[in-house]
């Protein structure tokens, strides 16, 4: 994605609510040869898969990784091998149809 594109669009991310409007987010881009560090684990046969659970965890994730108290953890992504047969990889969760819970609002 252009980065330009992506700036014009932060800013009105970072408008978005949050709890008593802190705004406590950092947005970390990731691109060129990071990105590709990141692509690699994928061309290396390995997937992805984000986990908000750590965010429950802090103080232990951050004395593992050597992390002061300030930032705040949202989430971290596991990095591993995928194993497409194990049954509970196809177990998906009932959800809601788009018309259940978007509304668009037009002029």
């Amino acid at each position: 994605v252009n980065r330009g594109k992506v700036e014009r669009i932060l800013p009105h991310a970072g408008r978005a609510p949050s709890g008593a409007n802190t705004q406590p987010w950092h947005v970390a881009v990731v691109s060129g040869s990071a990105k590709r560090a990141i692509e690699t684990g994928i061309e290396e046969g390995l997937a992805t898969c984000p986990q908000a659970a750590m965010a429950e965890y802090p103080g232990i994730v951050k004395q593992e990784l050597g992390l002061d108290e300030h930032p705040v953890l949202q989430c971290g992504i596991a990095l591993g091998y995928e194993d497409v047969d194990a049954p509970i990889n196809g177990y998906r969760t009932p959800r809601m149809e788009l018309e259940e819970f978007v509304t668009f609002h037009t002029e």
